[in-house]
């Protein structure tokens, strides 16, 4: 399953779409809310803004357990 999802990525990327990690959580709010989301990824362009990228590991506050 792992190797799938490497190939979505590596294909949306290719496709010249927007590939960056987004926090779920916060993606999914900013998509329910802000109906432009759709457009800008249709068209190619950063799909959310930058508060919704995921945080990678060494950014979390320690002890927040993920």
């Amino acid at each position: 399953m792992f190797s799938v999802m490497l190939g979505v990525d590596e294909a949306i990327e290719a496709a010249g779409y927007d590939e960056r990690a987004y926090d779920f959580g916060s993606a999914l709010h900013e998509a329910l809310t802000n109906p432009l989301c759709l457009d800008a990824w249709m068209r190619q362009r950063t799909a959310f803004p930058d508060d919704c990228l995921a945080e990678p590991p060494e950014q979390r506050p320690k002890g927040s357990g993920r």
